[in-house]
């Protein structure tokens, strides 16, 4: 036991600051180690998400392997250039799907997502877009490190690995991917206003504001707009408007409640992280 324990480490160890598209690209390679990495750093969220659409553990078990298969089997075809926690959790929400769909009457199902699914599937197309679209211009490098350190809220060391960066790094890249993030918001913020002058008066405002005193509201516009609101509401919060808007925009599916309560317990039984047993084509 205290071998394996010894083993694990040093696996941490030697690829701690290997990027999970550099993961990707050894196990395209056949490097095995490489898929007990990937799979060790994203087993506890990949099984949170799906069970937030399934409910017997079992079949969220094999569900996850599934998820893991299929990335495997798409690097592994070179279909897949590049992997991150997002496009892991849409590749698991398809599986769900299947998985229901192959055998409704026998496989159970979250209230909630039958409702998702049932009821089309539906991205929330109605929610503010701002933010979204300020996430999407951001380099992809940049979108995963919001996304483990806003949503996810990811301990430093485990961001840092995921991006392949030293840990005296990671303050820097998040600082840089805020700023872009407000710089974009703020440009399209300005546009969707053009033909509003009031808002419009508010954005360029809000520009010079926010660069100036961070989270200071330029006018009382705001107080009577519920578009500007919602722009200064984001501004002075980009952490906290990103967990909530962002999950849904990409996942469409999206219990963020539970999710977090089942990432916590994965996480805080793990040792050293959670793994699953080998990944085999089906």
């Amino acid at each position: 036991m205290v071998i394996d324990h010894m083993r694990m480490a040093l696996l941490w160890y030697r690829w701690s600051e290997v990027s999970d598209t550099l993961v990707l690209d050894r196990i395209r390679q056949g490097n095995k180690q490489a898929l007990t990495v990937l799979i060790g750093r994203h087993h506890a969220s990949v099984c949170s998400y799906l069970s937030t659409c399934l409910t017997d553990p079992g079949v969220v078990e094999q569900a996850t392997h599934e998820t893991f298969r299929q990335v495997h089997e798409a690097a592994e075809r070179a279909d897949l250039l590049t992997v991150n926690r997002i496009q892991l959790l849409s590749a698991a929400r398809s599986v769900a799907i299947d998985i229901w769909r192959a055998d409704p009457e026998g496989c159970a199902v979250t209230d909630g997502f039958r409702h998702w699914v049932t009821s089309g599937g539906s991205w929330p197309l109605e929610a503010p877009a701002a933010l979204f679209d300020a996430y999407r211009s951001l380099p992809m490098r940049w979108q995963s490190a919001l996304w483990h350190m806003a949503v996810d809220e990811d301990k430093p060391s485990v961001t840092a690995e995921v991006l392949g960066l030293p840990p005296g790094r990671l303050t820097i890249t998040g600082q840089r991917a805020r700023h872009a993030l407000k710089d974009f918001y703020l440009a399209a913020y300005e546009r969707s206003a053009r033909d509003r002058p009031a808002c419009l008066a508010h954005a360029r405002d809000r520009a010079v504001f926010t660069t100036v005193v961070p989270g200071a509201t330029a006018t009382g516009h705001s107080s009577l707009c519920l578009p500007c609101a919602q722009a200064d509401a984001d501004l002075a919060d980009l952490d906290l408007g990103l967990r909530l808007q962002l999950p849904a925009m990409l996942l469409g599916w999206w219990n963020d409640t539970a999710y977090q309560q089942m990432r916590a317990l994965a996480l805080r039984n793990s040792d050293p992280r959670p793994l699953s047993g080998s990944i085999r084509s089906a």
